[in-house]
């Protein structure tokens, strides 16, 4: 697809996921232009990008495109990670070339412009000149040798879409589009909600030849492996294996399956570039939906909130519902209700009813319009004295059309969860002039193995996660905003030390980072698969220190002894940490670096 300024913005509406699109840029980017780009980078599609002038947001297209470039003679600016920097109009040899190390400069259109470049992660290339520019003879040649360098070494793994009937097991099927042989496949599936289990994974005929495996991971994760056997996965487009489940019998509504990292190795042991295609599992009937958010928790003697969504393909006028709870556990406190609500309702309590049953109804002049969100906010409070599960029920529901007629419609329950934690979070914010470091560092009650966190409010990607114990990590950028970490001890019996720190994630800039991060989906889990909850303390925060690595705001013998522990390898380092520990500003961290912590402790 090829797209000009006067119609690519309505072309936004037609591209999808896997479009090859050729766009010039004579002007800065719009905000819904810049979304489509991010949205249309983490989706698989392929981006070649034309222009001179880049005008603003340099980290967007560090980001996106990679690395440092140089438009034709007559252009006036250079991007740079850190600054942009004009160029002397009159200089003899402008050919300057910075690329990152992410980056790789594919090709010269001639001797005076700039190579296209690409991030070696991405299915974007950033070329510094415009279309036009390339005679008529060669444009055909050019247009196919950039069209090679986006799809060579690339395979598509894509999950594809299943719904249930109601009656049976449902089969995800995983589908691979390769034109190279595969001796190996590894990644991890994850699987939104508690709604599926008993997994099973059934090879199709492509890929008899192959070993599988498939590994149950904590928090709704499965690692499936495919290794060389007798045949490999030969050339093609098609399924490659099912995963059979058991759906569960509260599953309502969509679910999505994400392919959170993967692997993928050909016959001449080449790590090709993986495409991922997501695909979601359809639980839902033709009425409207009542259901409850996911992941309610209430900490003993605590309050605590749960959400009631409603999702509606037609107006609702009015609605009327009971809930049920068990008070010896939970007691009802109050509902509030949405900005879905019109602002013209009345929504409460109405009738005797208990503290075990709730009624509530609504009463309003204009309606619900079609959506899928919280209709309700309801506060709790946990009662009991036992841990464990309770159960909060809908019951004698009703849901009126723009008639003022009662529809048909369906709603399922949701279990609260009472905790004690187990282990206590602290995180850290470590500041340096280019970095920030998210440390996040836990006491433990009881033994864990593995745990699951969602950064949110972050609109780029890890730059660096480290990890501290012989563990598994891995860290995605799922929608643009929010990062998932993931974190097991890859053995059967090993377990997390009783305190320390669970990892590092380092982030290119500050970018006010502390003031927006927020964590969520913060579980842990033991290797049997048993959930141990945990509490989250406020982020602890001091300014940029040099010599400062642990970020207590003051240089002491703690610093000393981490830059101790790092030189001899017992330690790993955050990217701004290392910035702080390089006391010298030598570019490295060496015992010159302890003897001058040591004179600025003293001082």
């Amino acid at each position: 697809m090829y797209s000009n300024e006067t119609s690519f913005i309505d072309s936004l509406e037609v591209i999808t996921e896997h479009d090859l699109v050729f766009w010039e840029k004579e002007t800065p980017f719009t905000v819904l232009e810049k979304n489509f780009i991010s949205n249309f980078n983490i989706s698989g599609g392929s981006l070649a990008l034309f222009g001179k002038d880049i005008y603003d947001d340099s980290n967007f297209f560090i980001e996106n495109f990679g690395g440092t470039f140089l438009r034709n003679n007559i252009s006036s600016t250079l991007i740079n990670q850190l600054d942009t920097f004009n160029l002397l109009l009159n200089s003899q040899t402008i050919e300057i070339q910075q690329v990152d190390l992410n980056s790789n400069v594919l090709l010269k259109y001639n001797e005076y412009e700039i190579a296209s470049i690409q991030n070696f992660t991405s299915n974007f290339i950033l070329n510094g000149f415009f279309i036009e520019e390339v005679s008529s003879n060669d444009l055909e040649r050019f247009i196919m040798y950039i069209e090679q360098k986006l799809v060579k070494d690339k395979v598509l793994l894509k999950v594809g879409n299943t719904g249930f009937d109601g009656l049976s097991s449902i089969d995800v099927p995983i589908e691979l589009d390769n034109e190279q042989n595969i001796k190996s496949i590894s990644f991890i599936l994850n699987i939104e909600n508690d709604y599926l289990s008993e997994f099973n994974l059934i090879p199709t005929q492509r890929s008899l030849g192959m070993q599988w495996q498939l590994i149950d991971l904590p928090f709704g994760n499965l690692n499936i492996i495919a290794e060389f056997n007798s045949e490999y996965i030969s050339s093609g487009d098609g399924a490659i294996a099912y995963i059979d489940a058991m759906p569960n019998s509260n599953a309502v509504g969509k679910i999505s399956l994400k392919i959170m990292e993967s692997t993928i190795i050909d016959s001449s042991e080449n790590q090709l570039t993986v495409i991922h295609d997501n695909g979601e599992v359809n639980f839902e009937s033709e009425v409207p939906l009542l259901y409850f958010s996911d992941n309610n928790l209430v900490q003993m003697s605590e309050y605590s909130n749960i959400e009631l969504n409603l999702k509606n393909d037609m107006p609702i006028s009015g609605f009327q519902l009971c809930f049920e709870f068990d008070s010896d556990n939970i007691l009802f406190i109050e509902g509030l209700q949405s900005d879905r609500i019109p602002s013209d309702w009345w929504v409460g309590q109405f009738g005797l009813g208990s503290n075990d049953d709730i009624q509530i109804a609504s009463l309003g002049f204009s309606n619900i319009p079609p959506g899928d969100g919280p209709i309700l906010n309801i506060e709790i409070l946990s009662v009991g004295e036992v841990y464990g599960s309770s159960q909060v029920g809908i019951c004698d529901v009703y849901l009126f059309n723009e008639n003022s007629e009662s529809i048909e419609n369906q709603f399922s329950n949701t279990d609260i969860l009472i905790f004690h934690p187990d282990i206590f979070i602290t995180p850290h914010i470590i500041k340096s002039p280019n970095y920030v470091d998210i440390i996040l560092s836990y006491n433990a009650e009881d033994s864990f193995s593995g745990f699951q966190l969602d950064l949110l409010n972050i609109d780029e990607p890890i730059e660096e996660l480290l990890v501290y114990f012989e563990s598994y990590i891995t860290g995605n950028f799922i929608n643009g905003t929010t990062s998932r970490i993931l974190g097991f001890i890859d053995s059967e019996v090993g377990y997390y030390p009783e305190n320390g720190n669970l990892f590092i994630a380092s982030f290119n800039y500050l970018n006010s980072l502390e003031n927006y991060v927020e964590f969520d989906n913060l579980m842990f889990s033991d290797n049997q698969g048993e959930i141990k909850y945990s509490e989250i303390q406020p982020l602890n925060i001091n300014e940029s220190l040099n010599g400062d690595v642990d970020s207590s705001g003051i240089l002491d013998i703690k610093d000393l002894l981490i830059l101790k522990e790092y030189l001899n390898s017992n330690l790993v380092l955050g990217l701004a940490q290392k910035e702080n520990a390089d006391i010298d500003f030598d570019g490295n961290i060496t015992i010159t670096d302890i003897i001058v912590l040591i004179q600025m402790a003293l001082r």
